[in-house]
């Protein structure tokens, strides 16, 4: 445990996180204030928000860039109604005159800032108070620093223990050999565009990395370790009419399973399916305004997929293009990561209400789990399926969990630093006691390793 001897000795007490209630009674009264609440309120939380200060101008290009995306997420692209077109102007107006360069900042949204631009509040704050106990106190905790400006976006563990990063800053293939303890860059072969901007990466049986890169080029890459050389495979267009400022092939999870690579496509609002013999990927449409994120094999040998803003998890039978959904009994609850266990049931992690959720692929019925961190974030699972534990990243409380389903019992085991950013995991195949993990803003990666 890296504990700072130089900070103040008595460590604060975590920080409640506020409600999206709390966060709309934040807002100045003003004619923009329910369409701020209620627009920007639908995707996301009102901090960023509160949090920002811009021009006008700016302001005027956030709320475009913001409408471009609810437009393509939640209906069809269309010319803006009058009432729109008025919220265009109102609401920048809105938010310039309240959220300008120079105002000041209301200390309750500052004390609801995930990263400070300053640093942690306390290095240590998310440590526990005393003395971690049985068998939260039984690991080992490491961390390796990347080049700064790495940015390592989505991690993963091949069959040799190499560690896989997807540099999303640099465009870069990121190699890690816990062995000799070195890191390499693989730049990515050029494409149509210049920008390449690298997300999500997986390896599959024979030890190729595939990896999306979902910028403006718009394809799958498999980089093959012996060789050196990368394949590339075009991702199908948008079936409508997209502006040029949106990402749209954002993928926010790529997965090898029965063996196709499968691809959530977060704003496309679409499932990809690639077949690596044939090259030809097939899209399944999601429902528009579900945002698909995490992705799942279940028991059934169906495709499951969890969604972030349609608040279900949905069972895709790919003979038929048949969407099934099974509703969280929770409200907004910010899907993230899915995984499925040793008997083929599917784990999501709900980030806004800090659940663990168990959906029976049988039945369809959900199981909640509470993590011991109150509101802790879990955003990234993986599963150790030789022993059935489920692991998880906590991205509020800066702590990696594990969760027991054959006795119930959760163990936390906290990051050495506050504000590790920790969000993507993977579980090391050969030591499955040994996770991994990358922090996207923190420019590091690491593991823990639970001492037996």
């Amino acid at each position: 445990m890296d504990l700072v001897l130089s900070a103040p000795l008595q460590i604060p007490p975590r920080v409640k996180r506020m409600t999206d209630a709390d966060f709309e009674k934040l807002l100045p009264e003003g004619d923009a204030k329910r369409v701020v609440a209620g627009k920007c309120g639908y995707c996301h939380n009102l901090l960023p928000v509160l949090s920002a200060r811009k021009t006008r101008a700016k302001w005027q290009e956030t709320v475009d860039r913001m409408y471009d995306n609810l437009l393509g997420i939640h209906k069809p692209l269309i010319s803006l109604s009058d009432e729109e077109r008025e919220y265009n102007v109102v609401v920048p107006d809105y938010l310039a005159k309240n959220f300008a360069p120079d105002s000041p900042q209301d200390s309750r949204v500052v004390s609801q800032w995930f990263l400070r631009r300053e640093g942690p509040s306390h290095l240590n704050r998310n440590l526990p108070g005393t003395l971690l106990q049985g068998a939260a106190a039984k690991y080992v905790a490491m961390e390796f620093t990347l080049p700064p400006g790495a940015a390592p976006r989505d991690i993963t563990v091949d069959s040799q223990g190499i560690v896989w990063v997807s540099e999303t800053n640099t465009g870069k293939l990121g190699r890690f050999d816990p062995h000799s303890l070195t890191y390499r860059h693989i730049a990515s072969p050029p494409g149509n565009d210049p920008k390449v901007q690298l997300n999500a990466v997986t390896v599959d049986p024979l030890d190729q990395v595939w990896l999306a890169d979902d910028g403006p080029n718009a394809r799958v890459l498999r980089y093959d370790p012996k060789s050196g050389e990368f394949d590339s495979y075009p991702m199908p267009e948008y079936p409508y009419p997209v502006p040029d400022n949106i990402p749209w092939a954002r993928i926010g999870t790529l997965r090898f399973l029965d063996g196709y690579v499968w691809a959530t496509g977060l704003i496309s609002q679409r499932i990809l399916r690639l077949n690596p013999k044939t090259r030809k990927i097939v899209q399944y449409a999601a429902p528009r305004g579900s945002s698909p994120f995490g992705l799942a094999l279940g028991g059934d040998k169906m495709i499951w997929y969890s969604a972030r803003i349609g608040n279900v998890v949905v069972r895709l039978n790919p003979g038929t293009d048949r969407l099934e959904p099974h509703l969280i009994p929770e409200e907004r609850s910010d899907l993230r990561g899915l995984a499925a266990d040793a008997d083929g049931n599917l784990w999501v992690a709900a980030l806004e209400t800090g659940k663990l959720l168990k959906l029976d692929y049988r039945t369809g019925n959900f199981t909640e789990y509470t993590p011991p961190t109150e509101d802790s974030g879990p955003f990234a699972i993986d599963v150790d399926t030789k022993r059935n534990l489920i692991w998880f990243s906590e991205i509020f409380s800066d702590k990696i969990g594990r969760f027991d389903p054959s006795t119930n019992t959760f163990v936390e085991f906290p990051h050495p630093l506050a504000d590790s950013d920790v969000r993507r995991i993977a579980i090391d195949r050969t030591n499955p006691n040994r996770v991994w993990w990358s922090s996207n803003r923190g420019d590091k990666i690491g593991y823990l390793a639970v001492v037996e």
